[in-house]
């Protein structure tokens, strides 16, 4: 698809320059007809996905399998907000932003696949190693390394796009805002919970040398380390939820009622209303079972103290 799409762009240029025999006349041609817009924007849809492969491969090693099909989900979501999303602002649509919301969509989805391999690389292997001094694993390094980068452009981004709001007003912008400012906190929430782990990957190490330091922190940290991981999952989701309800509000006072974002924002509320919902459960669990007294010695031996299980 891809070498059929650019070879498709290079042989339409070729004719147009052969037949005008003017570059001017030949860029007029390109800039005017239909088709050079249907293939010239699929040779740039080629493009982006060429693009997103080799920045995959360089940082990831590639995709893995579950990656690739949570990948083609969240494309077909995206699109599909995409485009109702855009309806709001069909006035202002023009080829430029068509080419910034296809460029929107491959950033979103490097963020996805970059969420999901740092969850796989935080819940299957320790981030550090090493027999004499510790040290990070290159595949955590790189991913680190995408999680920082994808962060610098998302900053860039949204930078661009706030001066321009700025300067004229609401317009589709806005809408490139919002999602950059989404995927900042995304990246933030990510790296965080990166170093988390290797924090914990490093006391951990520290313990199996019997090193000081290992031994005496790592067991303060373990009462700590999930309500630090749970507080940073917690203010992501409330961020991203706030957001949306401040584009939600922004977009309803100036352009109309946007249908397109109310699953959106109730899929954030409904994210929230469960993450603290489960937080709120683990609270009264752990309360009732502190509740109970620890049983002396002869009660467990009265009792039976050998666990079938």
């Amino acid at each position: 698809y891809r070498k059929a799409s650019f070879l498709a762009a290079l042989a339409l240029t070729v004719y147009a320059l052969r037949t005008r025999e003017q570059f001017y006349l030949a860029a007029v041609y390109l800039s005017s007809s239909k088709w050079a817009y249907v293939i010239f924007g699929n040779a740039i849809v080629a493009f982006l996905i060429t693009l997103f492969d080799g920045v995959c491969y360089l940082f990831l090693g590639g995709l893995r399998l579950h990656e690739a099909e949570g990948l083609q989900d969240f494309f077909r979501w995206n699109v599909t907000e995409t485009c109702l999303a855009l309806s709001l602002f069909r006035y202002e649509l023009s080829v430029s932003v068509a080419v910034q919301c296809l460029a929107l969509i491959t950033l979103k989805c490097w963020h996805h696949v970059a969420a999901m391999r740092e969850q796989h690389l935080r819940l299957t292997q320790d981030g550090v190693v090493g027999d004499a001094w510790p040290r990070v694993r290159k595949d955590h390094l790189l991913l680190y390394a995408f999680l920082w980068a994808l962060q610098a452009l998302d900053l860039i981004w949204l930078h661009h796009s706030i001066t321009i709001l700025m300067a004229r007003g609401v317009s589709v912008q806005i809408l490139l805002a919002f999602e950059c400012a989404i995927l900042v906190v995304s990246a933030w929430s990510h790296l965080l919970l990166g170093g988390i782990h290797q924090l914990d990957s490093l006391l951990h190490w520290g313990h199996e040398k019997e090193l000081r330091w290992g031994q005496r922190w790592l067991h303060v940290w373990k009462e700590y380390k999930a309500t630090v991981t749970f507080a940073v999952e917690l203010q992501a989701q409330f961020i991203q939820f706030l957001f949306y309800v401040i584009f939600f509000s922004i977009v309803m006072s100036t352009i109309g009622i946007p249908l397109s974002l109310l699953r959106e924002v109730y899929v954030s509320f409904v994210q929230l209303k469960q993450r603290i919902s489960a937080f709120y459960s683990y609270r009264v669990l752990m309360a009732q079972l502190n509740a109970f007294e620890t049983p002396t010695e002869e009660e467990l031996e009265e009792a039976g103290a050998t666990c079938i299980i």
